[in-house]
């Protein structure tokens, strides 16, 4: 009767004019290029005005409605429109339109149906009041046990609790009785059609002609009983209560007439190893079908599991399933051996026999017959994903990836998932391969069925197989009423296949110690205390951030999980802080966060050099300052105020000593230009004939300045080659450890490859060995796309780069003495490199401005060598260089050649190879892993040559100044560097630069008095008595001064405190 149309009214009649002045032309409507009179009555489309307009709409929106001609009319008489109704298995369209076209055609005997409908609660469920309501629902039901009243086992060593008891019971009903969903389908009748009956789902607004019959839920559920209530007892209740009786003891049956599955010969064999010839010792089995051999060992680890007649596993996949009554449990790895120490535990009958399943690979292969004896058998979802995912519904096409061993599915009396939230999700990997398992019961065992969403349980139905809210779409139909404020379609669902048991309901019951509160009180040290200041403050500027995001209206308890977290992150931060010092690095921006808790010596350290890092970036800033003021001076025509400053910078030089220092570069400009200045007044007092003393005292100073430059020069450098000097020891060293292995080679050509192939040639020696040289290239590759490998090649072009470079790395020593050939050498490969690619202004200037300098197309010869280091990287890796983008795309992996070569080698020791032979590509394979480590020592080495070009680059452009330029100075298009400021800009760098000496001063003695505090405290670790009075203090404060001299301090202290034991002056609050 679906195919079936029922004519529900007609809705229109033919006109053949339209009169515009004619009072019923608001009644006409045109539908398909027709004119129609409107005939319907569309006052039952609702409580609001239904117009032929919408009523039209809804027709196109829902497939099971349509407008037709009636093909009764009489001849010559104008035609009609009428809406027909076709029952449909497709239930589709909008929710909205089916509502309104069923109020307008259809009727029930409950009028007030579709109002009810539409009511929906402004008020969203909470999750607690969900379990409650199950709880409810749970408590009138008929529970069926199969006539079993106690459901405490005598194999079973707990007692189990009333609790305990009532979800066994429940567990059991679950299995042994078969519960279903009702469809919810009503009896409709339509306006028009008195003596037809339709059926309506009011939940999904299908109608259909035939009441549908139930459906029945598949055996299982998910017990999920809060944490700690023994769900692992209740789950061996179960496995006790109710065992598989009816199945037999499965034996292989010998039928002479089974053809073979291959011809071979009886000292053939094929083993799960891998072995394909059985040693001496080795015994062996041989299969009853396919007659090969498999070495005992590897498929029978258990002498208990022999079988009567041995069947390979190759094999069994073509064998009828194994009744089994084994209860398969999978859980984490983490809580496997726990699942068998808790049956140890708990179950008394020496004849129930466990399983510990870790995988054909540790735990051999079991057969079928012999893992159906057992009554449990445990394993954990790493296994699960490694022998389930080559099954016929996982498995992905291509010799590639055939499964060697791939196991037979055989069905089990039922599968138990621990820790099921796992699962929580229908795509994931895990969630797919639990369902493949073949069983009669399904389970899922879970503390924590809804973590975060209630979509979290769609999951668990899946695997139980609940349908149809398998279906995502079906399963929305639930989800979207509870989010309104109505569980109950959910809780119609749930009742059938959930038990949770809330801690809050039995605490009588579990018998819990009331709870006890001690305090602790802990004093921190003094070390701790600065540290959690530190935290605190940090702490609370994180917290006032984040909290700005969020309406002050919000209340905590209506925030998501998602926001709450985030908003009390700094304060469980301060929280660990209090007793757990921790901090968290990252030493570049892509790296990983860490998180590192700190001892105490190592909270001290931390804090100290944190403090030394800042007060050296102070200490920068202070001497920036003044030689950038030095450089304005110098441009208002001022040397004498230049001089005073950029002496202030070296005082402060002389001054800071040891791990706070001002940076080398800052003082080389600064002597640099104190000489210029020096040169400039020469020039002054010569013109005037001035003071000859004065002269001769300036030329002293002048050439200790020179002393001090080339001094400070040389120290810069010698770093840089110290660091280079180091490389290339490595480097010499690798390259004598490659000569020895080239002069003890037997052969350099690296043709032993060949010699094996000839020996193999013609035989399935050699098919074996071409399909795992495909298996391996395909994994890692996934292609056979060969390349020319020239090793050598490259190797020595990049040795002869390295040598035309000896000029600067045999000659760049500050200590040497270069001749003045050499000196312009060097210098004209610092300019080539600088404008190439150390030139950071142009590197980094934006696409769309204008260049005014062209493009070089020629490369520098530091970039030259690198192009040839690349290219050598590519044929000894899994690297390839992509010109267009100037970089390398790939994997430190092996390249295709090395991994091919590999394999055969592997592949010939177990094929009795000649030992020369062998010993020839482990020679071969050992050059080229001696080959890497050089490539690497030579790619070091010229990151150290390209940073000492970057060092000499560095000495030149620190001792440019500040310049003041007009913008017509500039070309069109050209930008001024940072060392370059507009004249009318002078006035007011000058007073930002003033300003931000200020505060880095006023900075750096804050955080300088604070490192003196800190290794104050490295020595003296406990409190000491107060200076003033010499009495020790009750409580201490952070230098050690009790709080009575304190008091009598800030009577005369009002706002600083000038600290009695460093002369330190800071504000109380600090």
């Amino acid at each position: 009767m679906s195919g079936i149309s029922y004519l529900l009214g007609l809705v229109g009649q033919e006109v053949q004019e339209i009169n515009p002045d004619d009072p019923e032309s608001s009644n006409i409507f045109t539908y398909e290029k027709k004119c129609y009179k409107i005939v319907i009555d569309l006052s039952h489309g609702g409580k609001t005005e239904y117009s032929i307009k919408t009523f039209l709409s809804d027709i196109k929106k829902v497939p099971q409605y349509s407008l037709k001609t009636v093909e009764s009319s009489p001849i010559g008489a104008p035609s009609n429109l009428g809406v027909y109704f076709t029952p449909l298995t497709e239930n589709s369209g909008s929710i909205a339109s089916k509502i309104r076209l069923f109020n307008q055609f259809f009727r029930t005997k409950d009028q007030q149906m579709q109002e009810d409908l539409l009511v929906k609660s402004s008020d969203s469920v909470s999750f607690s009041t969900l379990y409650e309501k199950l709880r409810e629902a749970h408590s009138g039901e008929i529970i069926h046990t199969g006539g079993l009243e106690d459901v405490q086992h005598e194999g079973l060593r707990p007692q189990l609790r009333p609790y305990q008891k009532d979800a066994v019971r429940w567990l059991l009903h679950r299995e042994l009785y078969t519960e279903y969903l009702p469809t919810d389908f009503i009896e409709i009748t339509a306006n028009n059609l008195r003596d037809e009956r339709f059926f309506y789902n009011p939940r999904t607004m299908e109608i259909v002609a035939n009441v549908p019959e139930d459906i029945a839920i598949p055996s299982g559920g998910i017990l999920a009983d809060e944490m700690g209530l023994g769900k692992t007892v209740e789950m061996l209740a179960l496995i006790l209560n109710n065992p598989r009786g009816d199945v037999e003891k499965a034996e292989v049956v010998d039928d002479d007439d089974l053809p073979l599955a291959s011809v071979a010969l009886h000292r053939h064999v094929q083993c799960l190893c891998g072995g394909r010839y059985g040693k001496k010792k080795q015994k062996l089995i041989k299969c009853l079908r396919c007659t090969k051999s498999q070495h005992r060992g590897c498929v029978i680890r258990r002498e208990e599991d022999t079988p009567g007649r041995y069947i390979c596993p190759e094999c069994w996949k073509n064998e009828p399933p194994v009744e089994s009554k084994a209860t398969f449990i999978v859980s984490p790895a983490s809580i496997k051996k726990q699942w068998e120490s808790e049956i140890v535990r708990h179950v008394r009958s020496p004849n129930f026999r466990v399983l510990v399943y870790d995988g054909v690979c540790n735990s051999g292969w079991i057969d079928p017959t012999a893992m159906a004896e057992y009554d449990v058998v445990i394993t954990d979802y790493n296994v699960m994903r490694s022998e389930i995912y080559f099954t016929s519904e996982n498995s992905r096409s291509g010799k590639a990836h055939e499964s060697h061993f791939t196991p037979s599915l055989h069905p089990m009396v039922r599968v138990c998932l621990d820790e099921a939230q796992l699962v929580e999700t229908t795509t994931a990997q895990c969630a797919k391969m639990v369902k493949t398992l073949p069983t009669i019961h399904r389970w899922a065992v879970t503390g924590t069925p809804i973590e975060k969403h209630i979509n979290n349980l769609h999951g668990l139905v899946f695997f139980l197989d609940v349908y149809p809210y398998t279906n995502t779409h079906e399963w929305g139909k639930l989800v979207i009423p509870f989010a309104s404020g109505n569980c109950e379609p959910l809780i119609g669902l749930l009742r059938k296949i959930m038990w949770r048991t809330c801690k809050s309901l039995v605490f009588q019951q579990i018998g819990i110690p009331p709870q006890k509160e001690v305090v602790h009180y802990v004093t921190m040290s003094d070390l701790q205390t600065f540290f959690y200041r530190s935290q605190h403050s940090l702490c609370r500027n994180a917290f006032i951030e984040k909290a700005q995001k969020i309406r002050t209206t919000l209340a905590m308890s209506k925030m998501s999980p998602h926001i709450l977290k985030l908003l009390l992150k700094p304060l469980r931060k301060l929280r660990l802080d209090c007793t757990v010092p921790s901090v968290v690095r990252a030493h570049r921006s892509d790296q990983a966060v860490v998180k590192k808790t700190l001892a105490p010596n190592e909270l001290h350290a931390h804090l100290v050099g944190n403090n030394e890092i800042e007060a050296k970036a102070q200490l920068r800033t202070i001497v920036s300052s003044f030689n950038a003021l030095a450089g304005i001076a110098m441009i208002k025509d001022d040397p004498s105020e230049a001089e005073k400053m950029y002496k202030a910078v070296l005082r402060r030089a002389k001054d800071y000593t040891g791990a706070i220092s001002v940076d080398s570069l800052l003082q080389i400009h600064a002597l640099h230009n104190l000489i210029e200045i020096i040169d400039f007044k020469k020039v002054e007092v010569d013109k005037t004939d001035g003071n000859t003393n004065e002269n001769v005292k300036d030329e002293e100073t002048r050439a200790a300045y020179e002393e001090e430059l080339k001094r400070l020069e040389g120290k810069y450098i010698n770093s840089y080659h110290t660091k280079m000097k180091q490389v290339e020891k490595q480097l010499r060293d690798a390259t004598d450890s490659l000569e020895r292995i080239e002069a003890a080679m037997t052969s350099t050509d690296g043709n032993w490859w060949r010699e094996i192939f000839s020996t193999i040639r013609g035989t399935n020696r050699e098919d074996a060995l071409l399909d795992k040289i495909y298996l391996d290239i395909h994994t890692q590759y996934g292609s056979m796309e060969a390349e020319d490998l020239r090793i050598f090649e490259h190797r020595y072009e990049v040795v002869k780069a390295f040598k035309k470079l000896a000029f600067f790395t045999e000659n760049v020593d500050p200590a040497k003495h270069v001749d003045a050939a050499i000196r312009e050498k060097i210098e004209g490969l610092i300019y080539e490199a600088f404008e190439c690619h150390l030139d950071v202004e142009q590197n980094q200037e934006e696409p769309e401005a204008p260049k005014p300098k062209k493009k070089r197309t020629v490369l520098c010869q530091l970039c030259r060598v690198k192009q040839k280091i690349r290219n050598f990287e590519c044929v000894i890796f899994d690297k390839k260089y992509l010109e267009n983008i100037n970089s390398l795309r790939g994997s430190w992996n092996p390249s295709m050649e090395e991994v091919i070569a590999k394999t055969i080698l592997a592949h010939s020791k177990k094929d009795h190879t000649p030992r020369e032979i062998v010993e020839e590509a482990e020679q071969h394979l050992e050059y080229i892993e001696v080959i890497k480590k050089e490539y690497k020592e030579y790619s070091q080495l010229w990151s150290e040559i390209d940073y000492t070009v970057s060092a000499f680059d560095e000495l030149k452009m620190c001792k440019s100044r500040l310049e003041a330029i007009r913008p017509e100075d500039l070309e069109k298009g050209e930008k001024k560097s940072k060392t370059q400021i507009f004249t009318y800009e002078i006035a007011d760098a000058e007073e930002e630069f003033r300003q931000q000496l200020q505060m880095a001063e006023k900075e750096f003695i804050r955080v300088w008095g604070v490192l003196k505090y800190l290794k104050h405290l490295e020595k003296n670790t406990g409190p000491e008595v107060c200076p003033i009075c010499t009495q020790k203090p009750e409580e201490k404060c952070g230098h050690h001064l009790c709080m009575i001299c304190m008091v009598q301090l800030r009577k005369y202290q009002k706002h600083n405190l000038t600290c009695s034991v460093c002369r330190h002056r800071q504000k109380y609050k600090e």
